[in-house]
């Protein structure tokens, strides 16, 4: 086939991947069900999380978990969805190297899961943005992953926030309470 067609029919496979990415991210924010809470192990969770979003080789992952179990009351899937959005985004930061670290740990009643990556950081400026729909500094981002990260913590009765100094890559810091017995 003629390069140009095969130039144009590439161009058409990227925008149309965009699309549905889009798509999916809209549908993702629309149809969240409510979370069906069950106990289950956060740092098992994790671990999922780390596997399904596709870290590359050329990002090293540092795993720190304080206990061999920590168990919360949570919705796997959309708990999952949430770290693997946290992940993608610290490996997109990072340009697909560098170093994602991973800390789990229990603090005043809560259970506490911190990604660190050695990405540029984010600018002091974009803090108060970086959980709003729509935000993305990426020429290619459509800002929809950490807004979605930051409603099924929020729905899950936990907390996130970032830390971040330009330059120093940044933290996500998520707390949830502790899983009881149902």
């Amino acid at each position: 086939a003629d390069e140009k067609v095969r130039e144009h029919l590439d161009r058409i496979k990227s925008s149309v991947d965009n699309a549905t990415a889009v798509i999916q991210s809209l549908l993702d924010l629309t149809r969240m069900k409510a979370a069906r809470l069950v106990r289950l192990d956060l740092i098992a969770t994790t671990a999922d999380a780390i596997v399904t979003a596709k870290v590359p080789a050329r990002v090293k992952v540092i795993r720190s978990f304080a206990e061999p179990e920590v168990w919360v009351n949570a919705d796997r899937e959309q708990l999952g969805m949430a770290f693997q959005n946290i992940i993608a985004n610290a490996v997109e930061a990072m340009l697909g190297k560098g170093t994602l670290t991973v800390v789990i740990d229990t603090k005043d009643g809560q259970a506490e899961v911190s990604f660190t990556d050695t990405g540029p950081g984010i600018l002091p400026e974009n803090l108060d943005k970086i959980f709003q729909p729509l935000f993305s500094t990426k020429a290619k981002g459509i800002g929809f992953g950490l807004s979605i990260a930051k409603m099924v913590i929020e729905r899950h009765g936990g907390t996130i926030e970032v830390k971040s100094a330009s330059g120093k890559g940044a933290t996500l810091i998520i707390r949830l309470p502790l899983g009881v017995d149902k």
